[in-house]
């Protein structure tokens, strides 16, 4: 009887993960299988097919991948991967509804990057000597090429 109860679980925990993943968009699917971000769905205008918050994890300093981390709140407003990708690198408090007239005039997706030490996006030290020019390109950078994992456009 034991044998059939664990095969019955067993039957029951692979039907349910193959539930899951159903009717999941493509983006949704690969942003899951990231491990240094964690997202959530979030609400955006027709123009887009879905949108998400990411709090995407960085670095304190660069210069030391092996110390201190932070998460830095990024909104992404998906339309299609083959299309074209406006970023703003702005946000002293990011708005999730902010829209992007460029974006707008591309049909583009849109990527909205909150600044490093602002709103959501403040690490748990606040040791101010990383809040600069050359800190802030690298957590850019990183996000860029993160997203260019994923989008073709």
């Amino acid at each position: 009887m034991k044998k059939y109860y664990h095969f019955f679980l067993l039957l029951i925990f692979v039907v349910c993960s193959n539930l899951y993943g159903q009717g999941r968009s493509d983006l949704f699917k690969w942003l899951s299988s990231k491990q240094e971000i964690t997202f959530k769905e979030t609400s955006h205008d027709s123009m887009y097919t879905e949108a998400y918050e990411i709090m995407f994890e960085q670095p304190v300093d660069h210069n030391n991948s092996a110390g201190e981390k932070f998460k830095q709140q990024v909104y992404l407003y998906n339309i299609d991967k083959n299309k074209p990708v406006v970023i703003e690198l702005d946000g002293y408090d990011v708005p999730p509804s902010r829209e992007s007239e460029l974006s707008e005039i591309l049909n583009a997706n849109y990527i909205l990057v909150e600044h490093r030490y602002f709103a959501e996006s403040i690490p748990a030290g606040k040791d101010w000597r990383y809040l600069n020019i050359k800190q802030a390109a690298n957590d850019d950078h990183r996000i860029i090429e993160f997203f260019k994992e994923y989008y073709n456009g």
